[in-house]
């Protein structure tokens, strides 16, 4: 049975959202501070563990969306869950985290 994998963004900082690491309300902003700090301009969060509505963790993503901002860096959302990314449309923060809008 073959095994296939989707092409993988090797310039880019990936930084899973709910990690072991990602311990502590701040540790996300510091992981991505670190990253810009090193030279990282493309910050990729990959959200695949985050499945509820957490106000704690959406409130380190736009800051982390913030850093990115300034420094110029890239900054991206992957992998969420549906409920979570419908609630991001509608509270209109998708762009502010480098998401495209759905319909």
């Amino acid at each position: 049975m073959p095994f296939t994998t989707a092409p993988v963004d090797t310039s880019a900082y990936y930084v899973p959202v709910l990690s072991p690491e990602m311990t502590g309300r701040h540790a996300l902003r510091r992981a991505v501070g670190s990253a810009l700090e090193r030279g990282a301009r493309h910050i990729v969060v990959d959200c695949s563990s985050w499945q509820d509505q957490d106000l704690a963790l959406l409130s380190s993503l736009i800051a982390c969306a913030g850093l990115c901002a300034v420094e110029g860096a890239q900054f991206e959302l992957r992998n969420l869950d549906s409920s979570v990314r419908e609630t991001l449309n509608e509270l209109r923060l998708a762009p502010r985290l480098g998401l495209a809008l759905e319909q």
